[in-house]
């Protein structure tokens, strides 16, 4: 298992630099390896580089623009956000040194896993946490004109787009794309939740097609029938694609809910968009674990699954 100390010098290279697209945060992230002198194979640094990545997204630490295959970024404004009894701060471990007048709890802690090496954990991250019985602390905050977010899911809730809008924002109506151009790409298999090439015969087949247009750079094709017409639209949000094709194909994502357990689970393959993932993990501020071909995030209230099922139907198993 890498150090866990490569969290704090990642989060301050990201705010010096303050925004960048995946290639800035390749560099931020190996200046940051190169500082604490870890040792490690090529392999497992990508890897872990993608983890801190993602991970840092659902957190609310940067801001991701989807819609471009660069994956520009931006480091979010300083905030705090509650987690029971607590604040955790989400700002870079600079700033935190200058908070002396706020008493500290123990530090959240959590893994970064390896879910391709029998779930390995790859990271420990442990971030600063403050009392909210604190009142001083709370003060200092303030004064600081941090803003602080009590109930972080419903903040992500009241501002979920309608499936609606999503697909009136990035699903655009085209020409129809002759098979031999669909036949060179990869098909999604909503079954099995991951691409597959496209075999010739089946290039005329509805579905959601990702088609090379240049190095590194892809393009998602959708084909419907709509009242008896089959149409093609290209999708411009590769977070919102598998959603939006779900909704327009009649299927759904085969996302579980246990209200026993509250996990939710999502199978591996499936990109959910960062929304839903900010709003599932906003409750544990945990990552997902992986488990028999899933990801799963613990402790979901069944309140909020209920909002998400009335908002995005073509998300859960059984619902269409």
């Amino acid at each position: 298992m890498i150090n866990h100390a490569i969290w704090n010098p990642l989060l301050d290279s990201l705010h010096y630099y303050q925004k960048g697209n995946y290639q800035t945060f390749s560099l931020c992230f190996q200046r940051s390896i190169e500082y604490l002198n870890l040792q490690s194979s090529s392999t497992i640094e990508n890897k872990l580089k993608q983890r801190f990545f993602y991970t840092l997204n659902r957190l609310g630490f940067l801001e991701i623009d989807t819609t471009s295959p660069l994956n520009y970024w931006t480091v979010s404004p300083i905030h705090a956000v509650k987690l029971k009894e607590e604040y955790i701060l989400i700002a870079p471990p600079y700033f935190m040194l200058g908070l002396t007048s706020i008493s500290r709890s123990d530090p959240h802690e959590f893994y970064i896993y390896d879910n391709n090496n029998n779930n390995q954990p790859h990271c420990r991250v442990a971030m600063e946490k403050y009392s909210i019985n604190d009142r001083n602390g709370i003060s200092t905050l303030r004064s600081l004109n941090i803003p602080l977010v009590d109930r972080t899911s419903w903040k992500y809730l009241h501002n979920t787009p309608s499936i609606q809008t999503i697909s009136e924002l990035f699903l655009d109506s085209i020409d129809h794309v002759p098979s031999s151009v669909i036949s060179t790409g990869q098909k999604f298999d909503f079954s099995q939740s991951k691409w597959i090439d496209v075999e010739p015969t089946s290039s005329h087949q509805l579905g959601l097609y990702r088609i090379p247009v240049k190095e590194n750079f892809s393009q998602l094709l959708l084909k419907v029938n709509n009242e008896n017409e089959l149409k093609h639209f290209r999708i411009t949000n590769n977070e919102w694609a598998l959603l939006i094709s779900a909704k327009m194909l009649g299927i759904n994502l085969r996302c579980r809910y246990n209200k026993e357990t509250r996990d939710f689970s999502y199978r591996t393959g499936t990109v959910l968009p960062t929304i839903i993932e900010r709003i599932l993990i906003s409750h544990s501020f945990i990552n997902p674990k992986y488990s028999d071909g899933f990801f799963v995030y613990k402790d979901v209230p069944h309140q909020t699954i209920n909002i998400l099922n009335t908002e995005y139907p073509y998300l859960f198993e059984g619902t269409n």
